[in-house]
């Protein structure tokens, strides 16, 4: 066996002497049916039938012993499986269903997430995990990873059209919206988690979206020293702009963060409370 593939970021030995798992990474979540065929053959010829889902919506095959650790990656790979990473790089990025199939999803996740995947996996930037969710339902747990993209609205109200029966108001999840005697409706921005629900909620569509985007979520992480990642203020409204965050985020990362430091714990290390100004440069 070539002693390059045990050095592969997919290759991780187990406490087994002389046995190995295979990590498999997803797009966005979604393995084709002959994917997960293939998966399941390799499982049963070169492991012990089994294959472990990751909390990272990825695969592993697990007990494969080290003299047929080659054939069994030679195979994946012929079928066009994805390999997946472990150490100091991006990780496989995560994604809910989105506004594709979502009642909920107010942005698209699986195109978003495959280019994210195209761009950054595997960069050798520290550890660093990545993971989309189309709306403030957070089925992808975005606070909890470095970067976390999450779908928002800004609603904004059309008094011709309200009926004042008040749906709006009951429906918010964190009481944004308030009304007056007089049927006048307003939304409290700092209470706003821009989910929608007012929108989704109102029979006569006296709700409407005024912007559509992403909101930005960094530093977040779990382990040892978990925290949660702090919101970026400014509704991203274009692919350009988030991929533009993102770059100066791992930029920022490389330059100041240490060996096996996790980037929340690098922002807190280096005092960046504004993460437009200190971290993104935006103006």
């Amino acid at each position: 066996m070539p002693k390059d593939l045990l050095k592969s970021p997919f290759i991780i030995p187990q406490r087994q002497e002389d046995y190995y798992l295979i990590r498999i990474r997803s797009l966005a979540g979604d393995f084709k049916a002959q994917e997960l065929g293939v998966i399941g053959r390799v499982a049963e010829k070169y492991g012990k039938g089994i294959v472990h889902i990751t909390t990272r919506q990825g695969c592993e095959i697990h007990n494969i012993p080290s003299d047929k650790l080659e054939e069994a990656v030679a195979e994946l790979e012929q079928s066009g499986i994805l390999m997946g990473a472990g150490g100091p790089r991006v990780r496989t990025v995560m994604a809910c269903p989105g506004a594709g199939t979502c009642r909920n999803g107010i942005i698209e996740t699986k195109e978003l997430a495959r280019r994210i995947d195209e761009r950054y996996f595997g960069k050798d930037t520290g550890k660093f995990k990545i993971a989309v969710c189309g709306c403030p339902n957070n089925c992808t747990k975005v606070m909890i990873n470095d970067a976390g993209i999450m779908g928002g609205v800004v609603p904004v109200w059309d008094a011709e059209k309200c009926d004042d029966c008040g749906r709006c108001r009951v429906s918010c999840p964190t009481g944004a919206i308030s009304s007056s005697e007089s049927g006048v409706y307003n939304r409290d921005e700092d209470k706003c988690i821009m989910c929608g629900q007012c929108i989704r909620n109102c029979p006569e569509n006296a709700w409407q979206a005024k912007e559509k985007g992403c909101i930005l979520f960094l530093g977040g992480t779990m382990g040892k020293k978990p925290k949660l990642g702090k919101r970026v203020k400014t509704l991203i409204q274009s692919e350009d702009q988030l991929f533009r965050c993102l770059d100066r985020a791992l930029e920022y990362y490389q330059k100041h963060g240490k060996r096996k430091e996790r980037f929340g714990h690098t922002l807190y290390r280096m005092g960046a409370k504004d993460l437009e100004r200190d971290v993104l440069a935006v103006e």
